[in-house]
């Protein structure tokens, strides 16, 4: 199912799963998420399942198009993300609707934030993983960062939350050291 279309790639906007493991004997390493603790809880916050493929989005954010109704979440390094212009919050879920456009202003701690999609982004499976290995070409969209007019998919999921999800203040100021 098409979720978004690359407005603006962002600097190094990719797509990581939790890796790839059991290769690095054959010069295969397992890549996945640099910031595992904000990859798993940008998926907890969308009920998705732990390995669920999020956007790795290092200093520079991209624009995407959303193309169909959907909630995301967006955690990591403090790089607010923007609905139409308008400011969303960090560490937690919001929806999305066809049609919005998400951006993130430019970063201002951090190097990594994740952008969950409910559902989780598909990929190139490749050695069980879809995992985006630039240097080999492996996982993600044809093993490179995001392009300019990419469409990106997500697995089908129930579009319905209970309620939109945030980490509590107390918890995301301890992330900070």
């Amino acid at each position: 199912m098409e979720c978004f279309k690359v407005l603006e790639p962002g600097l190094f906007t990719i797509i990581q799963d939790l890796g790839r493991f059991g290769y690095e004997s054959q010069g295969v390493p397992t890549s996945g998420a640099m910031d595992e603790f904000a990859f798993r809880i940008a998926n907890r916050l969308l009920e998705n399942e732990e390995n669920d493929a999020c956007l790795e989005i290092t200093l520079v954010g991209p624009t995407l198009e959303a193309l169909t109704d959907t909630f995301v979440a967006v955690t990591g390094a403090e790089m607010q993300p923007m609905v139409n212009g308008i400011p969303r919050p960090m560490w937690s879920s919001f929806p999305v609707r066809k049609g919005d456009i998400l951006s993130f202003s430019p970063i201002k701690s951090g190097l990594r934030s994740y952008l969950a999609v409910k559902g989780g982004f598909k990929g190139d499976y490749v050695m069980g993983s879809v995992s985006t290995y630039t240097r080999g070409k492996l996982g993600g969209i044809k093993g490179r960062r995001l392009e300019k007019g990419d469409i990106l998919e997500k697995n089908p999921s129930p579009q319905v939350l209970l309620q939109t999800r945030k980490v509590r203040e107390e918890v995301h100021s301890l992330l900070l050291f």
